[in-house]
């Protein structure tokens, strides 16, 4: 059961968690958040995850995490919306450690449009945890895209979770891809695989 409090000692707890000066402040005032257990506290917990400081940040995030499936939306609201590009990775991280198949939209999105390399990462990362649900949304990256680095990525996601006899065709094709590192990216995925196989799907384009 959640812990009931008012709402100006929320709202107090809540300033103090995103405005204080002083990082211990900030911290407690994190775990004092964390300890309602109150749904209402999750987009603060969530803006809170771009803190400078490390304990603040480790600290939200096994809140966030306890929250589980509560927090996806309001983590995928700050994946596309917040400027903090240090919030956003950690969004991504934990949409990818909940788990929860309704984010693979959002991460397959920013896997395709995010300027910063890492975040692309995080977010390709993510889509491989959450599994066979974000094999359709990797497929039409890797036929769509203009974005080279994104299908380099869906490919290297697909190989780790996609049935090889599914994506073959997908992988065959993305040999053809116009940018060298997509096509050798494609090449290996393919290796130690039935050559029949690939030179079928080739055939069949």
């Amino acid at each position: 059961m959640p812990n009931q409090i008012s709402g100006p000692v929320l709202d107090a707890l809540v300033k103090a968690a995103l405005e204080g000066a002083d990082a211990r402040a900030r911290h407690t005032a994190v775990k004092i958040l964390t300890s309602l257990r109150d749904p209402r506290t999750i987009p603060t917990l969530v803006r809170a995850l771009g803190d400078r400081s490390e304990d603040v940040q480790f600290a939200v995030t096994k809140a966030l995490l306890h929250f589980d499936k509560l927090a996806v939306s309001p983590l995928c609201q700050a994946l596309l919306e917040e400027e903090n590009v240090h919030l956003r990775r950690r969004s991504a991280w934990l949409l990818g450690f909940i788990g929860d198949p309704g984010a693979a939209p959002v991460l397959a999105q920013v896997m395709e449009n995010a300027k910063d390399l890492r975040l692309k990462h995080e977010a390709a990362s993510a889509l491989k945890r959450i599994g066979n649900p974000s094999i359709p949304l990797l497929a039409e990256i890797l036929q769509k895209s203009e974005d080279a680095i994104a299908r380099r990525l869906a490919i290297e996601v697909l190989k780790e979770i996609g049935d090889m006899t599914s994506i073959i065709p997908l992988l065959a094709q993305a040999l053809r891809d116009a940018d060298a590192e997509v096509s050798a990216a494609a090449a290996k995925a393919l290796q130690g695989y039935d050559f029949e196989l690939i030179a079928k799907a080739l055939q069949t384009e």
